[in-house]
Parts: structure tokens; sequence; C-alpha cells
């Protein structure tokens, strides 16, 4: 009689531990899936607060030249700050490759790799200015 209460005993003790054990486990995935959300909602306002330097410029017919300046300005910065290779627009694999690289359009050009090609960063600049 002794050695089954010790076994009814020990089978507690098991099934309590297993309990606890699956009491932790629920509290981990839960408390995972609510900080992925909370990073995911600061990572959707740091990139919308990045991309409204852009948007507010976007489809505008009246951008003056120094507004230009301004966003070529702030895109060379922010690559070259953090490292970001120029890419050929048009090669998509060079594109999946880096895909936080800025490329500012001017008249369906890219500045960085169409006109650079043709004149340096201040010629680019006056041009811009010019028209």
């Amino acid at each position: 009689m002794d050695n089954a209460s010790n076994a009814l005993i020990m089978a507690a003790e098991i099934l309590i531990a297993i309990l606890v054990l699956s009491l932790i486990v629920t509290v981990n995935v839960i408390f995972g899936s609510f900080s992925r959300s909370v990073n995911d909602q600061i990572a959707q306002n740091r990139d919308t607060q990045f991309n409204s330097h852009f948007y507010n410029y976007m489809n505008r017919a009246n951008i003056s030249s120094s507004e230009v300046a301004s966003i070529i300005n702030f895109s060379k910065i922010t690559n070259d700050a953090n490292g970001y290779n120029r890419v050929d627009p048009s090669d998509a694999d060079a594109n999946k490759s880096a895909p936080y690289y800025i490329n500012v359009y001017i008249n369906d050009e890219a500045f960085f790799y169409g006109f650079r090609r043709i004149c340096n960063y201040r010629q680019c600049i006056w041009k811009c200015r010019t028209f």
C-alpha cells in the first residue's frame, strides 16, 4: 500500500510539472506574439516617418530646385551613412540585393544612375536648378 501511494504521488508530481511547463510555454507564446506585433508597429512607424521625406514631393509638378537639391542630398547622405551601393535601376537582381538603396528619379531618369554617368554631382545639381 505504501508503494502505491508513493507511485500516485510521483505521478501527480509529473502531471503538475507538465502543467507548469505547458503554462510557461503558453505565456511565452502569448508574450512573443505581443512583442512581435509591437516591433512590427515600431518598424512600420519608422518606415512611414522615413518615407514622409519623399511622399511630400511625389507626383507634384511644382517642385522647386531647392526641394530637388534637398531630396538628392538627403538620399545621398542616407545611402552613404548606411553603406548602400548604387545599382542599375533596371537590373532586378541587383535591386534584390540592395533593396534599401534610395534612388531619386527626375523626369523618369534615375538621378544617381543616369545623370551621374553624364556629369558630376555639382553639375547635376546646377542642371536640376535650371529645369
